[in-house]
């Protein structure tokens, strides 16, 4: 469904309309956005979309033996099931969630994302 939408809309408002999106969670984003997103023509978006939609790498979640941390934001809910399987799957994985975050985790809230990490990395 959205490679079809993202194969009938221009490119300019597929930029447009994610800068809007996540600039009303945060202003920097929108430009951000524009300026990464504005480099990419359609094809490399709809390449991109696939593999991130067709890749399913739920089997391999049981190889990883490091410890794993599991960043999700709280206001970002259509992620929180992915998140919990996740750390079903792997083993020694622990999850956080960010409050006040929506996907862009760090831009969102970086002061729960930065204390998450470390406590994290300063656990092991």
């Amino acid at each position: 469904m959205a490679i079809s939408f993202m194969k009938v809309i221009p490119q300019r408002i597929l930029v447009d309309l994610s800068a809007r999106q996540y600039g009303r969670i945060h202003p920097g984003v929108a430009l951000f956005i524009k300026q990464e997103m504005g480099c990419y023509d359609r094809e490399t978006v709809i390449r991109v979309m696939r593999a991130a939609l067709d890749f399913d790498s739920k089997r391999l979640l049981g190889n990883i033996m490091s410890p794993t941390l599991v960043l999700v934001g709280e206001k970002n809910r259509q992620t929180h099931s992915q998140a919990r399987e996740m750390v079903r799957r792997i083993p020694n994985a622990q999850i956080v969630i960010i409050p006040a975050a929506h996907h862009l985790l760090n831009i969102d809230n970086p002061e729960a994302f930065n204390r998450a990490v470390l406590e994290f990395l300063t656990s092991r």
